[in-house]
């Protein structure tokens, strides 16, 4: 894999990485870059409409949610080189020696934080991509409908990086042996799926609404 951040490479370059035969960069990075996608397009949606007389109403409020999405943007564009990291920091641990009992114990040790911490990532980013698509509704209602497609887009590619990020968790938790911990993620997981669907359908219907042209 480069050693240029993920984050900082051209898209073609970053599609190519993806397509490597390398394990990582892998679906949790590309979660989080697709997530960062959807906050930018809602981004641009607010950035369309403040300073446009005929939005004056909003523009404080779009231009609140601007800065709201670009600091989630940022967010999940760091977010991309840490989900590399953490996949790396678990190889480095399942590859410890595992001869004797006091090796096959700093090894299982080594191995349950770096799984705690491979599942947090992709709950960072989960938990940013539904902040996000909880903003999605208002910017598609509030926002210039002749950009209402695009916050339909931000809107579903948010949906889709939390689902990703999610798949990552569930994976992880698979491995990790500390009940309590697996059982507040999980019921997180849950909170989190459902949260998506409710805020997509939310931003979908105000969508729906404008381009049968029932929006202002």
């Amino acid at each position: 894999m480069s050693q240029v951040a993920l984050q900082k490479l051209p898209v073609e370059g970053f599609v190519s990485e993806l397509a490597s035969d390398s394990p990582a960069p892998g679906g949790g990075s590309a979660s989080a870059a697709v997530g960062a996608i959807g906050a930018a397009l809602l981004e641009m949606v607010c950035n369309l409409t403040v300073g446009r007389e005929r939005y004056r109403d909003v523009e404080g409020e779009l231009r609140a949610r601007s800065g709201e999405l670009e600091r989630v943007r940022a967010s999940l564009l760091d977010l991309v080189d840490r989900d590399s990291e953490a996949y790396a920091s678990v190889s480095r641990a399942l590859g410890l020696p595992k001869g004797s009992d006091a090796e096959k114990e700093v090894r299982r040790l080594a191995l349950q934080s770096a799984l705690r911490a491979a599942t947090e990532v992709p709950l960072e980013v989960a938990r940013a991509c539904a902040g996000a698509l909880d903003m999605a509704e208002g910017v598609a209602r509030k926002g210039n409908p002749n950009a209402v497609t695009d916050a339909a887009c931000g809107a579903r590619f948010l949906h889709a990086a939390l689902w990703g990020a999610l798949y990552n968790v569930e994976v992880n938790l698979k491995s990790i042996k500390d009940p309590s911990y697996v059982h507040a993620k999980a019921d997180e997981l849950s909170a989190l799926r459902e949260h998506a669907e409710l805020g997509l359908a939310a931003a979908l219907r105000q969508v729906d609404e404008k381009l049968r042209g029932g929006g202002p």
